[in-house]
């Protein structure tokens, strides 16, 4: 993927906006008509807003698939415990008939 690097601090990033907006809480519409005396055109603007909402939707997605993830993995741990409960159960009441065993001799 392609870098472009940051008019304000000059370092260099994939997404320059997006640190721009969050790095140096300005709007990047403005940094550019700044840093270049020129401003974006509309067909620019709506390129940028595509882009944004394409963004915004993978954001989505990811956020369903890491709730599902932490779901699952609840899920599973849920199961290990009750297993590991009932492995426990059954070790005691073994161990419970074999010391009744040995102590009846």
């Amino acid at each position: 993927m392609e870098t472009v690097y940051c008019p304000i601090c000059g370092k260099e990033y994939k997404n320059v906006k997006m640190h721009i907006r969050k790095g140096h809480e300005r709007e990047p519409e403005e940094v550019i008509e700044e840093a270049f005396g020129q401003k974006l055109t509309q067909e620019e603007r709506q390129k940028g807003a595509f882009q944004q909402q394409q963004i915004e939707e993978m954001r989505s997605r990811v956020r369903g698939r890491t709730s599902d993830l932490r779901e699952t993995q609840m899920n599973r741990l849920k199961e290990m415990n009750n297993t590991w409960q009932d492995r426990k159960k059954t070790y005691d009441k073994v161990m419970k008939e074999r010391i009744e065993n040995i102590t009846n001799k």
